[in-house]
């Protein structure tokens, strides 16, 4: 997430990781970005929108929602990806 914050485009950052040994796609990279899981959230269809999970945060809300308005997801719901 802090190199998706400080810039980098998702190719940049298969690239990166292809440089050290790990496979993954482009689209992998993005389905990561958007995964509300790491701050904490889980998609609910029952409320339509985003819950608090059982499970820690890992990265705090301000950059996950920062990363999302730099790939463009600033008006789209969680729940249309």
């Amino acid at each position: 997430f802090l190199i998706a914050f400080h810039g980098k485009k998702q190719y940049e950052i298969v690239a990166d990781l292809k440089l050290i040994g790990h496979k993954l796609s482009n689209q992998k990279i993005t389905d990561i970005l958007n995964n509300p899981i790491y701050i904490g959230k889980i998609r609910s269809k029952l409320c339509d929108g985003l819950v608090n999970g059982i499970h820690k945060p890992i990265i705090d809300e301000v950059t996950f929602y920062k990363v999302q308005r730099k790939l463009g997801n600033i008006f789209k719901s969680p729940y249309n990806s």
